[in-house]
């Protein structure tokens, strides 16, 4: 659902978001790896980006609705 989320439920671009899902998964275990970094911090991202997302698709239908 997050990947549909960030790909703005275009087929084209599930490929993208399911990359850059993964690519932040990748670099919370690098990052844990190699310095003092927890996992809960890969996840604040991932909700901001979650976040980010959200608010532009609801942003954008409020705006249709006032036009």
């Amino acid at each position: 659902i997050a990947v549909a989320l960030i790909a703005g439920l275009s087929p084209g671009m599930t490929i993208y978001a399911a990359l850059l899902m993964a690519y932040i998964q990748i670099g919370i275990a690098a990052a844990m790896a190699g310095a003092s970094v927890t996992y809960d911090l890969g996840l604040i991202v991932q909700g901001m980006i979650m976040l980010t997302v959200t608010l532009r698709i609801f942003g954008s239908r409020k705006r249709e609705e006032l036009l």
